[in-house]
């Protein structure tokens, strides 16, 4: 599947579910040197606290992200998208359907942890508002750890006139 730079975006972000897996596993093996096999991510989809999304477009899975719900902030596992798919703004998508969960009362940071190596997905997460806050040098392979801070300007109350012009269809 091609996407012209300037096409809108007309795909789906729905649960990843069993009979997605499949699809899943080919994009993560062919995005990641060390991919997780499918016994691990069906474990880590079995946790609680773990949500799998797919972005699709005509039934084609085009990528995915697993995320973690803590008790303040979500931590993002795994995204990848499908290696035709790249650079055509699925993976924004997706963090943006991530980051439209963001609350001011719940969780209010996105944090995802990014391979000191991988220079390419420190650059995507920075275009998306990520800023590097720590690196910790006591893994195998040093990694930044990202953070996507909501501020409180995201979460301004609307006031009862914009309700009413919304609903009614006055442009504001």
């Amino acid at each position: 599947m091609h996407f012209l730079k300037n096409d809108e975006l007309d795909i789906s972000v729905r649960w990843l579910i069993r009979r997605d897996l499949l699809d899943a596993m080919v994009i993560e093996n062919s995005s990641f040197e060390d991919p997780i096999d499918k016994q691990e991510m069906i474990d880590l989809l079995k946790q609680r606290n773990v949500v799998g999304l797919v972005a699709e477009k005509d039934s084609l899975i085009l990528g995915f992200m697993i995320y973690e719900l803590n008790k303040s902030s979500f931590h993002l596992a795994h995204l990848a998208v499908a290696k035709e798919c790249r650079r055509a703004k699925i993976g924004s998508k997706l963090v943006q359907h991530l980051k439209q969960k963001l609350s001011c009362n719940r969780r209010y940071l996105i944090v995802v942890n990014v391979p000191e190596t991988n220079l390419g997905a420190q650059l995507f997460f920075r275009s998306l508002g990520f800023k590097a806050y720590y690196i910790d040098y006591r893994l195998p392979e040093p990694e930044y750890q990202m953070i996507c801070e909501a501020s409180k300007d995201d979460f301004k109350e609307p006031s009862l006139m914009e309700i009413l012009k919304k609903r009614n269809g006055i442009s504001l």
